[in-house]
């Protein structure tokens, strides 16, 4: 062998031996061997700067609640108060101690989005990289902390790392992966842990088809899976549950189980976190709701002077004289108040020298006077508003997004109504079809141009007279042209009610029927039928028939406010299939935009009662399609569709005594 050659292998050695790691033998195995299966014990011993603090009974529940879906597979969702250390557990628990004691060979961690997911792996991969304090995790498990700390951040040492382990005299490859898309960690001969792996997901993509060498994930921890802004879109809510439905719940093999368990806050009433710790929704979910304040304490009017006095602090700047009330009166404000976690409260000086804050019942009311008690409710007691109107606050992306992904024209219930709207020079009209519960799938809308002369170019006694015309020609246009079989069509006879009444009557075919309907916004709000007088039927909720004698027909009267507030809340449900639900054909909201904006333009004030102008400004205008949509759901329930369930709806127009409902009530 030449001298070049003998020197080329020698420097190779060296090189080799730099790369290669010698493992160390764990200092203290009866340590690690007490946490194996004890993952709050492993938290505490070897992150005590992560979780500093004794556990709360809520956060052991939340701990057994992870090692049992980490073993044993199933599904749970856990609301915890906004900040309760939900997500320093699920890492630790699920992304150290779960792969370190080789409980889990893949675990896959899905976030709000892919930066929260790259964000949460980061977090994770730094337990293992930086030492804590005293640094027991590397001393116990040399294993893994070992070849990852020799990596010093350079992805590229990854590729040709080896370790000697004994009884092992030669080198082995680790074929570690330390990326920001996930990590691999070390194969160590003898190690439970060697090669698993965690893979980070954003919700708002599709997640399938994870699978490598035959294995897939055998966990997976969803961490705060929603944003504020998804969880006001309808569509993002719908997007993200299909992900999980379709994608997440199917990543196990054939045959095979996953464990999945959600870690969430509540943000309003109608978010992802809310519908799956609802038992009642989805019992397949095991839901549980912790709450901040477990019991509220019995003075309440003495924390009301307290807000009072934190409101005033805020203009002037004082928030110290909030606090001494408090300290001064503390023994009878904390009186039958119980607090999930004793810990929760800066107790840091201010710029007096004095605590901020002296107790975490103090900081529950602190937080209340900056985010208000709704809020509160929602992202610290996981009580969402039972009002879906204070859940989702209702925009034009709210009606667009709310898509049932069905084709245009697909009749999905069991009753098919349409609507049209009648103007000078145009026939508003929509299709709704409806099941039980009162869901209804709008499968088709539009607007018919009317043709009518020209304004100035004939009297006006003659342009009336062809407007009548105009108007009669496109309502007969229209009904040729509709390719639905209607169980109940309405036309609204409040403008040009002879020329409704007249093609009711000879064209109709007895499905077209006249209506009119009565709404606060225009000054005329819904007449109740007289018992008294003649030529009334089919006496409803919010409708009726009356004899229109000159016509010689029948005209539906109409509650037109509570029919637009039924159609507006159910745009506000997120499932499209619950009761009340409403939804558009179709998956591009943008072709609803126009639809979308005519069912906002009008607001109901419940404090006045009412239904406004969107705008704040004069009467409600350019609505036409909300009418043709609330017109509809006055059709669904003539037709004998309900909200309630059946066996709980009493009948129309059928006086029933309070004595008779208790003794129904009794013989349950």
């Amino acid at each position: 062998m030449s001298e070049r050659d003998s020197q080329r292998l020698l420097m190779a050695k060296k090189r080799a031996d730099a790369r290669n790691i010698h493992i160390m033998a764990a200092r203290n195995m009866r340590r690690r061997n007490r946490c194996e299966n004890n993952p709050a014990l492993f938290c505490r011993t070897y992150f005590p700067k992560t979780f500093y603090n004794a556990f709360t009974a809520d956060q052991k529940q939340t701990i057994a609640d992870l090692e049992q879906a980490i073993r044993y597979g199933g599904l749970l969702a856990v609301a915890a108060p906004r900040g309760d250390g939900k997500s320093s557990i699920g890492k630790v628990v699920a992304g150290v101690w779960a792969l370190v004691y080789g409980h889990l060979n893949w675990l896959a961690i899905v976030e709000a989005n892919s930066t929260e997911a790259n964000g949460t792996l980061a977090d994770i991969k730094s337990y293992y990289e930086r030492p804590v304090g005293d640094d027991m995790f590397s001393q116990d498990f040399p294993e893994v902390c070992m070849p990852v700390r020799a990596l010093e951040g350079n992805a590229q040492r990854q590729k040709a790392q080896t370790v000697t382990c004994w009884p092992d005299t030669e080198p082995r490859r680790t074929f570690i992966e330390w990326g920001q898309d996930g990590i691999v960690l070390p194969t160590i001969h003898g190690w439970e842990g060697s090669g698993s792996q965690i893979t980070p997901r954003g919700a708002e993509k599709p997640i399938r088809g994870l699978a490598k060498q035959d294995k897939r994930p055998e966990f997976v921890l969803l961490n705060d899976i929603e944003t504020e802004d998804s969880a006001r879109s309808l569509l993002q809510i719908t997007t993200r549950k299909a992900n999980i439905e379709r994608g997440i719940m199917g990543l196990a093999g054939p045959g095979q189980s996953i464990g999945i368990l959600m870690l969430c806050t509540v943000l309003n009433g109608q978010c992802i976190a809310a519908q799956y710790t609802d038992r009642k929704l989805n019992p397949i979910w095991n839901g549980r709701r912790y709450r901040y304040i477990v019991k509220w304490p019995d003075h309440q009017d003495m924390w009301d002077r307290y807000l009072a006095l934190q409101a005033k602090a805020g203009d002037n700047g004082q928030r110290g004289a909030a606090t001494a009330f408090y300290k001064k009166n503390r023994a009878e404000m904390d009186k039958g108040a119980i607090v999930s976690n004793k810990h929760r409260f800066d107790g840091g000086k201010g710029p007096d020298g004095k605590p901020l804050e002296l107790s975490a019942l103090q900081h529950a009311y602190n937080l209340i006077a900056k985010m208000g008690k709704e809020q509160f409710d929602c992202e610290y007691q996981n009580e969402p508003p039972t009002d879906e109107s204070a859940a989702i606050q209702l925009t034009p992306d709210c009606i667009s997004e709310k898509l049932n992904m069905l084709e245009r024209g697909f009749e999905p219930g069991e009753k098919t109504v349409g609507f049209i709207d009648v103007h000078d020079e145009k026939l508003f009209w929509a299709i709704v079809s409806w099941r039980a519960g009162l869901t209804g799938y709008v499968i088709d809308y539009g607007v018919n141009k009317i043709y009518v002369p020209i304004v100035g170019s004939v009297t006006k006694d003659d342009r009336r007279k062809q407007v009548d015309i105009a108007i009669k020609d496109a309502l007969i246009e229209f009904k040729a042209e509709c390719p639905y079989s209607l169980n109940l069509g309405l036309v609204d006879a409040g403008y040009k009610s002879e020329v409704v009444y007249s093609w009711c009557s000879s064209y109709a075919d007895g499905i077209w029927q006249p209506c009119r309907g009565y709404s606060s916004g225009l000054g005329g709000r819904f007449p109740k039928p007289s018992k008294s007088r003649k030529g009334i039927r089919n006496v409803g909720v919010g409708y009726y028939q009356s004899s229109v004698y000159d016509a010689k027909t029948w005209l539906w009267l109409l509650d037109a406010d509570r029919y637009k507030r039924l159609v507006q809340n159910g745009f506000k449900a997120t499932d499209c299939d619950v009761p009340g639900s409403v939804s558009l054909f179709g998956n591009d909201p943008v072709i609803h935009r126009a639809f979308a904006e005519q069912i906002i333009n009008e607001v109901w004030l419940p404090s006045d009662m009412k239904f406004v102008a969107s705008s704040g400004k004069g009467r409600p205008t350019n609505n036409h399609w909300l009418d043709c949509v609330a017109g509809c759901c006055a059709g669904a329930e003539i037709l004998g569709i309900r909200l309630m369930q059946a066996g709980q709806a009493v009948k129309v127009g059928k006086k029933v005594r309070l004595s008779e409902v208790q003794a129904e009530r009794r013989n349950r």
